[in-house]
């Protein structure tokens, strides 16, 4: 039922009714008048009916006799063409279409939500300093992050729906790794991702890379290599080079989950048919 109503939205129910309701008087007057003799047609709910059946794609079989109904109702019949093929097209679209929550960008939505937050223990500064943070939004992720030893342990909270904190390089490659597609990263980090360059302590010329190695970053060369990488990971785990971001259609075949919904109907009519056929042939011929 929540799913009949929602097909289309009040706007269009209200509009719809309202019209039908004008078109169905008008035409009951138009009998009324043409009409020498008191019809079942020129009666206004029978006059619903009729008009009715255009929106459940159900056709007539001739014309109404009185000459000037008949352009109210081609002028109906084609309204009604359009409103019932947009509902059915919209009551499929909610039946096979899954419903998707909205997505978290920024940690302020994080500490609102119910989710646990887990980040895996290896002796980082970051717990530390979120619950002496004088930001009330680090603050509170600091005191709702749980340390964990493992991280199968981590991967068993994202399957069950929470959140961790990884580096966000390191979070998609991890995510490849495991599998996951529903997965994704708030867009506001914590901190902002430092690249460097190894080293030994001391080295004289170190100071003609780092003009360079600046100009690369700028550049963004880095982002790119970056980006590069992943791609290449992913495709290495049979995965697309880039996630679909929503609204996308996916590049695969459509599957039954795709198409329950239209399923679902095939059952509800070919139940309601035996039904009635069962029906017919248990009550005694007239």
């Amino acid at each position: 039922m929540h799913v009949i109503i929602t097909a289309t939205n009040s706007n269009t129910f209200t509009t719809t009714s309202f019209h039908g309701s004008m078109n169905v008087s008008i035409y009951a007057l138009f009998l009324g008048l043409t009409c020498n003799s008191r019809l079942p047609g020129s009666d206004v709910v029978v006059a619903g009916l009729w008009l009715g059946q255009a929106l459940v794609d159900q056709t007539v079989a001739r014309l109404p006799a009185a000459p000037g109904t008949r352009p109210l109702v081609a002028t109906w019949w084609l309204a009604a063409l359009v409103l019932s093929t947009s509902y059915k097209g919209s009551i499929i679209a909610f039946l096979t279409v899954p419903v998707q929550t909205p997505r978290l960008s920024t940690l302020k939505q994080v500490v609102d939500t119910d989710y646990r937050l887990s980040m895996l223990d290896y002796g980082a500064f970051l717990p530390g300093l979120l619950r002496t943070s004088a930001d009330q939004v680090y603050r509170s992720l600091g005191q709702r992050l749980e340390l964990l030893h493992s991280y199968e342990v981590i991967k068993e909270e994202i399957e069950s729906g929470h959140a961790f904190v990884e580096g966000t390089h390191y979070t998609q490659a991890l995510l490849v790794r495991w599998g996951m597609e529903d997965v994704y990263v708030v867009d506001e980090k914590m901190f902002p991702n430092y690249n460097a360059w190894a080293f030994r302590k001391g080295t004289p010329w170190k100071h003609l890379f780092d003009r360079y190695l600046m100009r690369m970053v700028e550049a963004g060369l880095v982002d790119y290599w970056h980006r590069q990488t992943l791609h290449s990971f992913r495709q290495d785990h049979g995965l697309l080079a880039t996630t679909l971001h929503r609204g996308r259609l996916s590049l695969r075949p459509l599957s039954l989950h795709d198409t329950q919904g239209t399923f679902l109907l095939v059952a509800i009519i070919l139940g309601a048919a035996i039904i009635t056929l069962g029906l017919e042939i248990l009550s005694p011929p007239s």
